[in-house]
């Protein structure tokens, strides 16, 4: 591949994805938006927490079962049909990272509870928070396997909708439809 062709590629590629994370985090600040606007500031604080540690997870998992799979299974593959054998193992580790993250989050609950409102009134939260955060985990096998196969378009529309689903499942308790965090 000549060096021409192969910037044409990547630009065309990194495109789409730029234009993706460009909306996704667009979506990302409207939800923010709307959050500090309806909720106090002791709830926002709650929220930011339990986000914290959903994001933890995704960030950790990805950075070092995502960006080793990728570039393995590339280097094995060829072309658009990335190792099989590598994505594999590749899921089993994010899978068995996943549920260990979530399991330390578990373990840990009590004192993060107490840490962010004093009393263990959010463990529950702060568990479901590691579970998402393992969920989350998996959502980002799922973009590293469509970067290895070169998806770049489908990586634009995942990226979107992620954030889309985050705002609908905000959606309740800004407009007040659910119970507010302080009752949880």
């Amino acid at each position: 591949m000549t060096a021409p062709s192969s910037y044409a590629r990547l630009w065309r590629g990194g495109g789409l994805v730029t234009l993706g994370n460009a909306a996704s985090a667009g979506l990302g600040l409207v939800l923010l938006l709307l959050l500090a606007r309806t909720l106090a500031p002791a709830q926002l604080a709650i929220v930011a927490g339990v986000i914290a540690v959903i994001d933890g997870g995704h960030m950790f998992l990805d950075a070092t079962v995502n960006t080793a799979m990728v570039n393995i299974a590339s280097r094995q593959g060829r072309k658009g049909a990335p190792s099989a054998a590598i994505l594999k193992a590749g899921f089993y580790t994010k899978l068995a990272g996943g549920v260990i993250f979530a399991l330390v989050v578990a373990l840990a609950a009590p004192w993060m509870s107490w840490a962010l409102v004093g009393d263990g009134a959010m463990r529950g939260v702060i568990m479901l928070a590691g579970v998402a955060g393992a969920i989350a985990a998996m959502q980002g096998f799922v973009v590293a396997v469509m970067v290895a196969h070169e998806a770049f378009a489908k990586i634009a529309f995942v990226s979107v909708w992620k954030n889309l689903l985050r705002i609908l499942a905000v959606a309740p308790f800004v407009l007040g439809a659910a119970q507010p965090l302080s009752q949880m």
